[in-house]
Parts: C-alpha cells; structure tokens; sequence
C-alpha cells in the first residue's frame, strides 16, 4: 500500500493484474461463475433515476471482463424505487448489457411479499435476464416451511434462481441444512449469494457445494470474496468492484488459475480499501466514490442521507482518479 499527502494511492504497476480484458468463456466457467457487479441507481438533483449516468456505467463495466449484471439489489436501493421504476431499471439495464456482449443479467427481485417478488421476478424474466436474486422474505422472518413454499412460487415462473442470504439485513440466516433443503427441493435454485460474515458458515457453504455443478456460491461479504474461492466459491457479487472492478476481477482469475500467491497480494490491497467503501451504510460510501471516478452525483434516497463529513474524508484518502 502506498500512502502519499495522507491518500491511498493505486500502486497498480505493483499488482499483478494479468490479462483480464477478455470475458471468460462459458465452456471455462459455470453460468454464474465469476465477478458480478451489482450497479447503483444513478439519481439525478431531482431524485429521478439519471438514466444516462446508468447507461454510462454499463458500458464502461462491460469492457472489464466482468461476467454480469446485477440491477435493483442493496446497492441499486431496490427498498426506495417504485414497482414501476424497479421494473424500469431491470430491463434498461438488461436491454444495454445485452446488446454490449454475452453478460448474464442476474436481476434482484426480492420482497419480504411473496406477490411482490412474483411479480417483479415475472417481469424479469419477460425483460430478457437470467436469474434473479431472491432474498430471504425480510423482518417476517418466515420458518423453514414458508421459505420452501416462497421459493418454491419463484420457481414455478420457470426462471433461475440464486438465493440471498444477508441475515445482517433480512434479520434471518440461511443455515447450510437450509440451503441444502431448498436446493433439494426447489427445482430452479442454481446458486447463492452467502453475504454472511460468519467466515465458518461462508466456508461450509463453498465447501459443501465446492464440486456440485448444478450450485454456484458466490460471495456477497466484499472482505471475503478471496476466502470464498480458495475453499469452493465460483466468485462474487461484489459492490467494491464498482470502484476497483480491474484489481477485483484479476483476484478471481488468478483464483481460478491457481495463483494464490499473485491473488492474496492483491487481496491484502484491496481489503482497506474494502473497509473504507462500507464505512456508512452501503451504497452512501460507495455512490461518494463513484462521484469521484465516473462523476455521478453522490445522492441517495430517504431514508438513506448524505455520506457524513467523516465518510468523505476516508473516501477521499482513496485517491481515486476520474476514468476516462
């Protein structure tokens, strides 16, 4: 890490960032394998969504050798769009990357409504994606029997499915009996989102499914991504790579290559880097970076307010540059 004028400076000729350029190829990878980005919702002063900002990222994220897309999770502030704007979202965001390459659209369609879901997730799928991330029903906190029957109405729409477990935010976790269960018996679950920071849990998650073709664990705890992989995880949906997504996708491909050593170096750079973008609740901390690199306005809906004095100044020490 180098550190001039009191900011973290980008060391990049020091990483070993190899090729990553390229899009991995499906016949390397599982369907949902590798380093998704889950995209905020650009807004404008007014607080409409900036839909240009939104395409413009897009792009830009396209040419980094990400596998996909993620509209409308956490970060995109799923809980403040309308039903109207959510859906908007998933098909602008899918029509673009679609036309940009072979990217897997994964779109979050989540509710602690089944109907809510059903019906988001129906649209989803008419609008061209993937999947859809489905996080457990949050604050109703339903019991084994109600999450099969949740899933289970997902899965009758004929659309894959990646669970979300986030218990910090859902207030309920998804055991590994759990996951095993609904994998079991609803038949469209091909993976996970496992964004819990229990690093054992994490780690019986990707052990447990590290050899089974048919699941994919992907992290969604940024600070273990790297943990994740070496013991059986196929990669992330990773808010930091909205900020560093060349460092983060050059960390899973040495994964995949075996390169430990070349994959912890850039793991020990990117882990403050990692605590100072979720230093507020996320996205506040990360929509700031983001004013920084792409010049997006660095606004967030009520109830989220602005990043506080002390979140711009540790932002700030990032040092992160326009891109041009």
């Amino acid at each position: 890490m180098c550190i001039e004028d009191g900011k973290l400076r980008r060391p990049v000729r020091a990483l070993n960032l190899g090729d990553i350029g390229a899009p991995m190829t499906h016949h390397d990878i599982r369907p949902y394998d590798g380093i998704f980005v889950p995209l905020v919702t650009p807004f404008l002063a007014s607080m409409e969504i900036d839909w240009a900002a939104l395409e413009r990222l897009v792009r830009f994220y396209a040419g980094l050798g990400l596998a996909g897309f993620v509209p409308c999770g956490s970060t995109g502030e799923a809980s403040t769009l309308s039903m109207q704007e959510h859906k908007a979202v998933i098909s602008f965001v899918t029509e673009k990357a679609k036309a940009l390459g072979d990217f897997r659209v994964v779109a979050a369609t989540g509710s602690n409504s089944t109907q809510e879901c059903l019906e988001l997730t129906a649209h989803a799928k008419a609008s061209g994606v993937d999947a859809c991330l489905v996080v457990t029903p949050y604050y109703v906190r339903p019991n084994r029997s109600g999450l099969l029957a949740h899933y289970g109405r997902v899965s009758e729409l004929d659309l894959d499915v990646l669970l979300y477990n986030i218990p910090l935010r859902a207030g309920l976790n998804l055991t590994l009996e759990d996951i095993v269960l609904l994998h079991a018996k609803v038949a469209r679950i091909v993976g996970i989102k496992e964004a819990t920071s229990d690093i054992g849990q994490l780690i019986d998650v990707a052990h447990h499914f590290a050899d089974d073709a048919t699941f994919t664990v992907l992290s969604g705890e940024d600070a273990l991504l790297f943990d994740c992989c070496v013991n059986g995880g196929r990669g992330s949906i990773c808010a930091t790579a909205l900020v560093y997504p060349r460092e983060v996708v050059a960390l899973h491909r040495h994964l995949v290559a075996g390169q430990l050593r070349e994959a912890a170096s850039i793991n020990r750079w990117l882990r403050p880097r990692v605590k100072a973008l979720f230093c507020e609740s996320n996205p506040v901390a990360i929509k700031h970076a983001l004013s920084r690199v792409h010049g997006i306005l660095p606004i967030t809906r009520a109830p989220l307010g602005p990043a506080s004095a002390q979140a711009v100044k540790t932002i700030d020490a990032l040092g992160l540059e326009p891109e041009s």
